[in-house]
């Protein structure tokens, strides 16, 4: 029989390790926006720079090479949350400077978490091809033509779309369905981040354990995610000071969940996952 949680748990265990951690998550939250701040200047200066004629070229190489370095660097620091998140779970009393140190020395799992960020986005990427091709080809069709002028009937089809209801009825009808199903993949490997940082799973063992884990508690994830929701529209509703308290609730209730689905996920012996 598989592991399952209770929402109400999550959430109180969330609250309840708030007030003793406030200072590790604000350290947390202070270097989170400190490099998502320093990415977003420098895509600002680059973004100058590609209105130069001259150093439109170099600039966008730039800009790839800033894109890269700013998720590697992504890729570090949440590696290093999530560490810090499952142990101040797990009960660990973090000094300031544990927090902080938590956060850079993840390296051992960069590469995993790549592969299997790059791994999602490719199922996802593949998700969105599908809906589009699926559109075009039982929506679009009627309005497909040679004259480029008018954007292979684009256009038309857009325009004319409200007035027309059985079309619309289709539109709709598709985008729910890949909507629900991108819903399903999310949740089914929710947990893929959480099991190469902790249990050092490579990136196709962190997604299949995710979605083994999550087999029997689909609606019940559901739930947490509609709760979650709720805890930050209220945290924004605070004057949006509440946002920096009910993130770290939403990150704990989080990993309370994933304990009680992950209990018998044995980490990988040293040496056998490069």
């Amino acid at each position: 029989m598989q592991k399952t949680f209770s929402i109400k748990e999550a959430f109180e265990s969330g609250f309840d390790h708030l007030g003793k951690n406030i200072g590790v998550f604000a350290a947390v939250f202070g270097i989170l926006f400190a490099s998502q701040f320093v990415f977003g200047f420098l895509a600002g200066g680059i973004g100058m720079l590609k209105a130069i004629p001259a150093l439109a070229l170099p600039a966008l190489f730039l800009r790839l090479s800033v894109n890269a370095v700013s998720f590697v660097i992504s890729m570090l620091l949440t590696a290093g949350m999530l560490k810090v998140v499952l142990q101040v779970h797990d009960g660990k009393k973090l000094e300031l400077q544990d927090a902080v140190r938590e956060l850079f020395v993840n390296h051992k799992y960069l590469v995993n978490l790549v592969l299997a960020s790059i791994l999602t986005g490719l199922i996802f990427l593949g998700l969105a091809l599908a809906f589009f091709a699926v559109l075009v080809l039982t929506m679009l069709a009627p309005y497909l033509s040679l004259n480029v002028q008018t954007a292979f009937g684009l256009k038309d089809f857009f325009v004319g779309l409200p007035h027309n209801p059985s079309v619309l009825a289709e539109f709709i009808g598709i985008s729910l369905v890949f909507l629900a199903v991108y819903i399903y993949l999310l949740t089914r490997i929710s947990f893929y981040m959480y099991l190469v940082v902790d249990k050092d799973l490579g990136p196709v063992e962190s997604i299949k354990k995710s979605f083994e884990m999550t087999t029997e508690n689909f609606w019940k994830l559901i739930g947490f995610q509609l709760g979650s929701f709720g805890v930050m529209i209220l945290g924004l509703l605070c004057c949006c000071i509440g946002i920096f308290a009910a993130i770290p609730v939403c990150w704990v209730a989080r990993a309370q969940i994933y304990r009680k689905l992950s209990a018998e996920i044995s980490p990988v012996p040293a040496g056998q996952n490069p």
